[in-house]
């Protein structure tokens, strides 16, 4: 009878195990910076908000408008 031997069999699921952790972790990590830039998104926009209310109030303003 043939024997097989486990070992290299045994290596690469532990090979392949370690690979999937590591590309859970850099997805993991793509993710937390993806929600960074998604948090970071909002103050932008306020601030972009903000900015076009005061070109509306100056320019009604300017027009002798009420601001």
């Amino acid at each position: 009878m043939v024997r097989i031997d486990p070992e290299p069999f045994r290596l690469a699921r532990e090979e392949a195990a370690a690979a999937l952790a590591a590309a859970e972790a850099e997805a993991a990590l793509a993710e937390r910076r993806r929600q960074a830039a998604v948090a970071r998104l909002e103050p932008a926009r306020e601030a972009e908000r903000l900015a076009a209310r005061e070109v509306e109030r100056t320019e009604a303003l300017l027009a002798g408008g009420e601001g």
